[in-house]
């Protein structure tokens, strides 16, 4: 975008509807140097026009000296030539001469329509090709920044899904040894553990994350052979079997069932 040539169009009186709005919005596309390469297409869409109000109007800009277009070629991946947008360049001389003298750029046709005449009819001009013609401008590369560049496409995240204990599922060596150091602990871990799964399998509970289940599953157990006062005293061995969480209404807390 160049501030300074939109700045320029909106001084000049020489551009009126149209004309200023395809000025406006090359500009907008330009360098600062008066480079664009948008699509007609684009400018269409931008300007609020037909395709071929663009075509007519960029051609009439190029007769009044202020546009100069250079119209590219590309080859398809079948091997195919087809059209590349157009390289535009705005003649900044021409636009701040413009500017200078206040003159009004009035493309009509040069005619004598309207006028008194001789003639048996009014001569009017030949209706202008829509295409631009080619001009000796050299081709200019886009920046492989363009503002058609294609958007990347958005990485979508997988959501985890919550499952059933695993049949397979059995203590490991990092979960004994984590098992070992919670000193407040009483209960042998596999008892615990089998107490657990039980409980699990029973009511079918499902998990996302089965390792923080087991752990959390292995405190409410000790946390009940431990708050078990009838229980006290006696032989581990008895005091199992009577564990609250062998009969009692087993459940987690909401925090691992996301």
């Amino acid at each position: 975008m160049s501030i300074k040539l939109m700045t320029q169009v909106w001084d000049a009186s020489a551009f009126k509807g149209n004309q200023k709005l395809i000025m406006l919005c090359l500009s907008d596309f330009a360098n600062d140097e008066g480079l664009c390469w948008p699509s007609i297409a684009t400018i269409a869409k931008k300007c609020t026009v037909s395709t071929s109000t663009v075509k007519a109007q960029i051609r009439e800009l190029m007769r009044a000296g202020f546009l100069k277009v250079h119209v590219r070629l590309k080859r398809t991946d079948d091997g195919k030539t087809t059209n590349d947008s157009n390289v535009y360049q705005i003649l900044i001389g021409a636009l701040k001469k413009a500017i200078a003298t206040g003159g009004e750029f009035q493309p009509g046709s040069k005619s004598n329509r309207g006028q008194n005449t001789p003639l048996p009819g009014a001569e009017s001009d030949p209706k202008p090709p829509i295409d631009p013609p080619i001009t000796n401008i050299p081709p200019v590369v886009p920046p492989t920044d363009d503002l058609q560049a294609k958007p990347q496409p958005i990485e979508k995240r997988t959501r985890k899904v919550k499952t059933e204990l695993p049949r397979d599922f059995a203590l490991t060596e990092p979960m004994r040894q984590w098992y070992g150091q919670q000193v407040e602990f009483t209960i042998p871990i596999e008892t615990a553990t089998d107490m657990w799964a039980d409980a699990m399998l029973a009511k079918a509970y499902k998990y996302v994350d089965w390792q923080s289940a087991w752990r959390n599953g292995m405190r409410k157990q000790n946390q009940w052979a431990t708050q078990s006062q009838p229980n006290r005293g006696r032989p581990m061995g008895n005091r199992i079997t009577q564990l609250p969480g062998a009969n009692a209404n087993y459940d987690m807390p909401a925090e691992f069932r996301r």
